[in-house]
């Protein structure tokens, strides 16, 4: 389903063709359903691992860069430690008075990895990093996975921001209530794939059984 395909779905679940205010605000519903998303659908699909190589000690991360999960030094080895402080400058300080922190340190400023510790300008290394990506900017590329594999949860997502234009519209219930019930599914069903990986539960006794002999 193509970007302009989703907005005319959205309009046929509205049955407000003639309401030129919100057929004209649908793009701005869509970019606030997909940011609630980004926020509350932290599923596996989102997970991006990859090839870093800085060519200073502050690289921006990729376009689609949320939240960082693990970052492993592939130069050197070994996981470099997060720093809870937000400003490169003090980190830096700090692994300079601190030989704890001399296997390096990072801190993110506003999607920019702020490195710390045994790296240069010249040779900071390589890194892998694994990281929750953005849901797709459905407009600029046309396309989303959203769209194609969560259709009804996107669909009641988007809806359930309609409501300063519908206001006593008692569909807005049932959108946000809809799309309560399939962002819990969602990740439930997630997290059951992540646990299980799809096999088939065997029971299992709790403790070993003794062997009669006869």
């Amino acid at each position: 389903m193509d970007y302009a395909e989703f907005k005319t779905h959205l309009a046929t679940f509205l049955w407000k063709a003639n309401d030129a205010d919100l057929i004209a605000s649908l793009d701005n519903l869509i970019v606030m359903g997909t940011s609630e998303l980004n926020r509350r659908l932290p599923i596996q699909t989102r997970i991006v691992t990859t090839l870093l190589a800085p060519d200073s000690e502050d690289f921006a991360l990729p376009a689609d860069f949320r939240q960082m999960i693990s970052i492993t030094d592939a130069t050197r080895g070994g996981a470099s430690q997060m720093s809870v402080s937000t400003k490169a400058a003090v980190l830096r300080q700090r692994v300079q008075t601190n030989s704890a922190y001399a296997s390096g340190m990072y801190c993110i400023e506003k999607k920019v990895l702020c490195l710390a510790g045994p790296y240069t300008v010249t040779g900071p290394g390589s890194f892998t990093i694994s990281y929750r990506a953005n849901f797709p900017d459905y407009k600029t590329l046309d396309t989303s996975y959203l769209a194609d594999d969560y259709l009804d949860l996107y669909t009641y997502t988007v809806l359930s921001h309609t409501a300063p234009f519908l206001r006593e519209d008692e569909r807005v219930a049932m959108w946000i209530s809809l799309k309560e019930s399939g962002i819990t599914s969602t990740n439930e069903e997630d997290k059951w794939n992540i646990e299980f990986g799809g096999s088939p539960l065997s029971t299992q006794p709790h403790h070993l059984i003794p062997q009669t002999r006869r």
